[in-house]
């Protein structure tokens, strides 16, 4: 069975020792989906240092999303070291503090996730734009909103 399939089915279980065991697939997107789903699901699973880690190397636009979700499904102070690291990575790879503007095409590799982290640091009081609304209006609720029970419905993360 493929490892896209297998987790796929997984996501519509509890079974998070499953889960896990894709941290470690080839594929970036797989991890990335493992790790958002452990972070929100059961954060004693997942470490600030292996969503950090994944990050920092992520090249999918899909994954940036969900390991950027997955720091905020961690901790989302404006204080915390999961929210002060993901604005760093936000002012070196999408915004230019100088000049106050993004330094990605919204249509480009970066476009999607230039969006959704500048979103979901301005939910958490990292003002870097003009925006005027919450997550709610861009219907990304489902990638941040805290979950603290123990089990949970992953077919959100399913492939569509």
């Amino acid at each position: 069975m493929k490892q896209d399939v297998l987790l796929e089915e997984l996501l519509g279980t509890s079974d998070f020792q499953a889960i896990a065991g894709f941290v470690h697939a080839q594929e970036e997107e797989l991890r990335a989906r493992a790790l958002w789903a452990l972070a929100r699901y059961a954060r004693t699973s997942v470490s600030f240092e292996q969503i950090k880690k994944e990050l920092q190397k992520a090249k999918n636009d899909g994954s940036r999303i969900l390991l950027a979700a997955a720091l905020y499904q961690l901790n989302s102070s404006p204080t915390s070291q999961e929210m002060r690291f993901l604005a760093e990575y936000y002012k070196t790879h999408y915004y230019d503090e100088v000049h106050d503007e993004l330094t990605v095409d919204f249509t480009g590799d970066f476009g999607l996730s230039a969006a959704v982290l500048g979103f979901i640091l301005w939910e958490v009081g990292y003002k870097f734009f003009a925006m005027d609304d919450d997550l709610a209006a861009y219907d990304l609720d489902w990638l941040t909103e805290k979950n603290d029970e123990k089990e949970g419905n992953f077919s959100i993360l399913a492939k569509k």
